[in-house]
């Protein structure tokens, strides 16, 4: 039936296509017979006979000519042209409510065989609960394997909504680990007895989601929505994260080592102690993030936006913070040892007392920055480091440091005298009397 109307379609755009050719035609040869012809054509003035009586009473009344014939023509082309596009609008407007319409029929037929996917794998795992003594096996035996194969079947085949469904069932099964109080007073955690190493949960909706303690290591959460999801104490380590959204996130204790966050939203997030030893957080959105006495070891930060958060006491020892934004932060006590901070970022600072020694600052820029008390022996600060002497005077070493090219320090202040040391230079100086 679809076959039929599109070729009638397609005669009926040749017919009008035949009829606007031909119009085109006619008016073609008018024109040429216009020019061999004009007083015929109509387009040269009426001649009159030289010997022709003229009376009142004689009326006469010329022949056809071309601009006539052309009168005629025009409404018909006009109707023609107007025809067709009607009959394309039609047509592309009967084209696009066949798509929609299909494209309605695809989803809902999808959506069905999505919830009857779910509902089957949630039945499967509630046999293997009840019957196969699944919480109660032990890491070797086959039930487990059963458990995990359609596990993972299931999560590529479903949408991000049905993904948090799967993943919430098996957290609160406790399938997947979470964290239990002992005796009212410890916190211990739960192992996991369903492995989603290898997981698909691209997309998955789980904002404000329970996942404390649960075990999603070398899961892929790429481009999820986590916002202000609880997940203290969680293990994502190797896990993919790029693009997610983890704003204002529960993190505290979190493993996240070897972590992708490549682009991850961390706006107000809390890390405090979080492990994300060697994490990858290129262009992440860490402002106003909690970072205090996090792990961050050799991770890479390049070019993330660090903006107003809290790194006080962070480990970022040979991390990488090349071109990030670390301006107004408060760095106190944190260890910069061998750190990348090339292009970064630091106007205005807080680094009092900060360990940068053998850091890599070419390029940062340090203007505004508190350095009272910092070490930078062997730091590298040539190379369009902006930083000022009187800046780098207050700083505890800068033993071996590479100054910015033509840099001179000013002398050390001269220590001021005490009362104290003014009357033990009087005393010395006064001359001894002689003894009796």
């Amino acid at each position: 039936m679809q076959l039929w109307k599109r070729l009638l379609g397609v005669l009926v755009r040749l017919g009008i296509a035949g009829i606007i050719i031909a119009c085109i035609a006619s008016i073609v040869a008018a024109a040429y017979f216009a020019a061999l012809f004009p007083s015929w054509t109509g387009f040269a003035a009426d001649p009159i006979p030289p010997n022709a009586a003229i009376t009142p009473v004689v009326v006469y009344q010329p022949a056809k000519t071309l601009w006539d014939w052309l009168q005629l023509l025009l409404v018909p082309l006009v109707l023609a042209v107007g025809g067709y596009w009607l009959t394309r609008s039609e047509n592309r407007y009967a084209l696009q409510l066949q798509e929609r319409r299909e494209a309605e029929a695809r989803k809902i037929e999808d959506d069905r065989a999505q919830d009857a996917a779910l509902q089957s794998y949630l039945d499967q795992i509630t046999q293997l609960l009840l019957h196969e003594k699944l919480r109660t096996s032990q890491p070797d035996d086959e039930v487990r394997s059963i458990a995990r194969a359609r596990t993972l079947t299931v999560l590529r085949v479903l949408d991000g909504l049905r993904k948090a469904t799967v993943l919430q069932f098996l957290y609160e099964a406790n399938l997947i680990g979470s964290i239990k109080l002992d005796n009212k007073t410890t916190l211990s955690s739960m192992s996991a007895i369903v492995s989603l190493e290898g997981a698909d949960l691209t997309l998955a909706h789980l904002p404000k989601a329970m996942l404390n303690g649960a075990i999603l290591s070398g899961v892929n959460l790429s481009d999820a929505d986590l916002n202000e999801a609880y997940l203290a104490g969680t293990d994502l380590s190797g896990a993919s994260l790029s693009g997610t959204f983890l704003k204002g996130a529960e993190l505290s204790g979190a493993t996240l080592s070897r972590t992708n966050l490549d682009g991850a939203n961390l706006e107000k997030a809390y890390l405090y102690k979080a492990n994300l030893q060697g994490a990858l957080l290129r262009e992440a959105n860490l402002r106003e993030a909690s970072l205090r006495e996090a792990d961050l070891r050799v991770a890479d930060l390049q070019a993330a936006n660090l903006f107003y958060a809290d790194l006080k006491g962070t480990d970022l020892r040979e991390a990488s913070l090349f071109q990030a934004n670390l301006r107004c932060m408060n760095l106190r006590v944190a260890n910069l040892v061998g750190t990348d901070l090339r292009g970064t970022d630091l106007r205005e600072a807080k680094l009092t007392g900060v360990d940068l020694r053998g850091a890599d600052l070419q390029k940062a820029n340090l203007l505004g920055a508190d350095l009272r008390d910092a070490i930078l022996i062997e730091a590298n600060l040539q190379f369009d480091c902006k930083v000022t002497a009187e800046q780098l005077a207050q700083a505890r070493s800068l033993k071996d440091a590479k100054l910015p090219f033509g840099m001179h320090l000013p002398p050390a202040p001269e220590a001021r005298a005490t009362p104290q040391n003014d009357n033990t230079a009087k005393h010395e100086a006064a001359p001894k009397t002689p003894e009796k």
